[in-house]
């Protein structure tokens, strides 16, 4: 005899408002059409993806006054990022607000192209860090001009502001510590901004921090008491006015006697390695002079990109004019030049020059190239010999790359003018940005924490965009992100279905790149038309298939 009790549920809902929880059996015998509703619901998820998907935040501050040539933003903090363009000019932003801290100019910074930007460790560059203001931080820019120039980054707050430490030998009245106000994070302007305090006068083109036509000290009897600049209106006079923007002094100053393209810090020391256009050169902060200079040991003609490796401590890798991926170990120079001991490590020649190099932070036996020929190739260190993926979908020339630090994904800019996200694993992108102002992209970075992509262009312009395009910026409930999962979930396990996957990965591009994936497509179809067709009617065995990452490598050297 079966029995049948009535049982009421024992949940209790926090708030009146809340739903009912209900339990479901979820046995398929008594659901079959679960399956059926499970795809609908993927295509309506799908569909809502690409409908909220807005990659583009925003732009930072006004950008610069000319191509945005390099950029970098800090391995151990969120907040710093830095820029440099082809006038010279090298600006430090927040990324919280998306606002110029300080700029320095061709007077106190570069007189010609900022080729490379790197962010030092903390200390170990003879700079005190005994303070909240200075953290012993710094950042390097290098210029075709010859020069390298050390630079103090301070301290950047998410507020809007950073306060930028005091040069050694200024001078600061009564001892007292000064900061400008910091700007408000509602206002596109760049006007407020920190820099260097000093002394000098408004036709050196700098402010004199002193004087009390700029600031008003509050009545405190406390020391550490900071003067607040007066609010003034925000004119187009005044964005372009020199006198606007305090132009801070770079702490060292390193000189080479050849251009320098490219440079890179290591991940752990000290030590910082320049890629000229006749030489690699490692230098260290307390020394005027390159400690270390590979010349020419494969015969290059210049060095166009050098990296140093994240978990090797010696090994560097390079991107040289010939066409040339080499690698060098730096315990093996020394004395200011070539060693009899000295040799690079191993060197592959591919087929077209490569135009910027990264190692993958999670996998530091693994790097990629972006290079001439619109693609992007993988390479395992330890075989040289063939690459192990081909990432395709550019149509010119890939400038720029920059790795996640999740190291699953990397993002490329190219001379295409659109900005791609690719999984490592992948051969074709996720997402393609673009926007109708933007022109060529020479610098790309992933932020600390891997959600946004920071682009730089040939049109002035840095700009922000969400390295998942339909993620929603700030707070969502318990139940917002729930819903959001699930809906994930379902993608992923409908994305095989053709109807899924034409939705999630149906993009939407620019005239001139649909126009050149076309003639792409075109070509590749005719040249495996004609490669069938010799092999069809030549001997059995004479004629061999050469699988795509066989034909990347021309040669490798030892």
């Amino acid at each position: 005899m079966k029995i049948k009790a009535l049982s009421r549920s024992t949940v209790v809902r926090e708030n009146s408002g809340d739903q009912k929880k209900l339990s479901r059996n979820l046995s398929p015998t008594l659901n079959p059409h679960a399956s059926s509703i499970e795809y609908t619901r993927s295509i309506q998820s799908a569909k809502l993806q690409r409908i909220f998907a807005k990659p583009f935040v925003g732009s930072m501050g006004n950008g610069h006054i000319d191509a945005i040539f390099s950029s970098a933003n800090c391995r151990d903090y969120l907040g710093a990022f830095v820029s440099g363009d082809a006038s010279g000019e090298v600006k430090l932003w927040d990324l919280a607000s998306r606002t110029e801290v300080w700029c320095g100019d061709r007077k106190t910074g570069h007189n010609k192209a900022v080729s490379g930007l790197v962010v030092g460790n903390r200390g170990g560059y003879g700079v005190s860090n005994d303070s909240e203001e200075n953290d012993g931080r710094c950042f390097f820019s290098c210029s075709v001009d010859k020069t390298v120039k050390m630079w103090r980054l301070g301290v950047v707050h998410s507020g809007g502001g950073v306060r930028v430490s005091k040069e050694k030998g200024e001078e600061v009245s009564k001892g007292k510590k000064r900061k400008l106000k910091d700007s408000d994070s509602d206002s596109d302007s760049d006007s407020d901004s920190d820099g260097d305090s000093g002394s000098d006068s408004d036709s050196d083109g700098e402010r004199n921090y002193d004087s009390d036509s700029d600031f008003d000290s509050d009545d405190s009897d406390d020391d550490s008491a900071i003067p607040k600049r007066k609010q003034q209106p925000q004119t187009t006079k005044n964005l372009n006015n020199a006198n606007a923007t305090p132009s801070p002094s770079p702490v060292k100053t390193f000189t080479s006697p050849h251009s320098i393209n490219s440079m890179d810090h290591h991940w752990n020391d000290p030590l910082f390695a320049c890629g000229t256009t006749n030489t690699l050169e490692v230098f260290s902060p307390v020394r005027p002079s390159p400690i270390i200079v590979f010349k020419k040991f494969w015969g290059e003609d210049s060095v166009n990109v050098v990296r140093f490796n994240p978990a090797e401590r010696s090994l560097i890798a390079s991107c040289s004019s010939d066409r040339g991926v080499g690698l060098y170990d730096i315990r093996t120079g020394g004395g200011g030049g070539m060693t009899s001991g000295s040799s690079g490590l191993s060197k592959t020649i591919l087929k077209m020059r490569s135009n910027c190099l990264e190692w993958n932070p999670m996998e530091p036996l693994n790097f990629t190239v972006g290079n001439e020929d619109h693609n992007c190739y993988s390479f395992d260190m330890r075989n040289l010999s063939r690459p192990t993926m081909v990432h395709k979908g550019h149509v010119g020339a890939v400038l720029s790359l920059g790795w996640a630090s999740t190291g699953r994904e990397f993002v490329t800019g190219s001379y295409d003018r659109t900005v791609r996200i690719f999984n490592s694993r992948s051969g074709t992108s996720r997402e393609c940005y673009f926007n109708k102002r933007m022109q060529r992209v020479f610098t790309v970075n992933f932020s600390g924490d891997s959600k946004y992509v920071i682009s730089g262009s040939d049109d002035t312009n840095l700009r922000v965009w969400k390295a998942k395009s339909d993620e929603k910026i700030g707070q969502m409930s318990a139940r917002e992100e729930k819903a959001m999962k699930y809906k994930e979930a379902l993608i992923k396990k409908h994305q095989h279905l053709p109807e899924v996957r034409r939705i999630v990965k149906q993009r939407q591009l620019p005239k001139f790149v649909r126009k050149q994936t076309a003639v792409k497509t075109l070509q590749s179809d005719s040249k495996k038309k004609k490669r069938d067709n010799v092999f069809k009617h030549s001997k059995p065995g004479s004629v061999k298939y050469e699988g795509e990452r066989n034909k990347v490598v021309v040669k490798e050297i030892d």
